[in-house]
């Protein structure tokens, strides 16, 4: 069989079992769409990184690192810069090795939580679902791990009720400064 040429985002492919192999375009996947690493700053700004390209978007957040121990507050973004403060909805529930479990939650808050974070690094992801459509409330569902001496796990949705196109977020700490790795992929549908 010679060898044929392909498409960038094409995957090689059979239609049956020992039927012979060609390239067709890919199905699923994650697209990478920003990969920044900022810092120290009292606030990040991830803006126009949600479009109508993709209806669910997957966050990768490595090595974030704050100057005090805070809780890290998530917020939507609209319109390129412009914050949503009002409406959030969150719950989540965490494990540690030093207090056992605990449960959090917020109801019609400025923000939403994420995680607490100290000194030493954190890592989690996030996923985004509705953010680019206007007549849906945005939603983040998370699961994150720090391991500032103890280890800790979390899994948190975070809701807000104002529908809106979304086209971004925000992380910041309730207190201190924040540097995180953060890397923002869309999820293609298949």
């Amino acid at each position: 069989m010679p060898l044929t040429t392909y498409t960038a985002g094409q995957v090689l492919t059979a239609s049956s079992l020992n039927a012979n192999l060609s390239f067709a375009a890919g199905a699923g996947g994650l697209t990478l769409i920003s990969r920044t690493t900022q810092g120290p700053v009292a606030s990040i700004a991830y803006d126009d990184v949600f479009t109508s390209t993709y209806k669910t978007y997957m966050v990768v957040i490595e090595d974030l690192v704050g100057t005090t121990t805070a809780d890290v507050h998530i917020q939507f973004r609209y319109a390129g810069p412009t914050t949503q403060a009002t409406t959030y909805y969150y719950a989540g529930r965490g494990i540690d090795t030093t207090n056992g479990s605990a449960d959090l939650y917020g109801a019609n808050t400025s923000q939403g939580v994420w995680q607490t974070v100290s000194t030493s690094s954190l890592s989690g992801t996030m996923q985004f679902f509705n953010v680019g459509n206007s007549s849906a409330t945005p939603r983040m569902v998370s699961s994150s791990i720090s391991t500032s001496g103890n280890v800790a796990q979390r899994t948190i949705a975070v809701i807000n009720s104002t529908a809106r196109i979304y086209t971004g977020f925000l992380l910041k700490l309730s207190t201190g400064n924040i540097t995180a790795t953060v890397s923002i992929y869309g999820v293609t549908a298949s």
